[in-house]
């Protein structure tokens, strides 16, 4: 998985929704960072249209697969 210089910055920026998400969902981020973190980059990569519910749906989607 390549960003570029701007997907990396918008990604920095936006990191909290990682963490947001792992507290509201009462998930320990040592067991399920890794996780949720490449479902994360996946909607870095494809934009910034509704990116946090988009986020949200698909690290939903990743824990569930676990």
């Amino acid at each position: 998985m390549t960003l570029t210089k701007e997907k990396a910055a918008f990604a920095a920026e936006q990191h909290e929704t990682v963490t947001q998400f792992l507290k509201e969902r009462g998930l320990d981020a040592d067991e399920y960072y890794d996780t949720v973190v490449f479902a994360f980059l996946d909607c870095v990569i494809s934009g910034k249209d509704n990116f946090k519910k988009r986020a949200y749906a698909a690290m939903d989607r990743a824990v569930a697969a676990v």
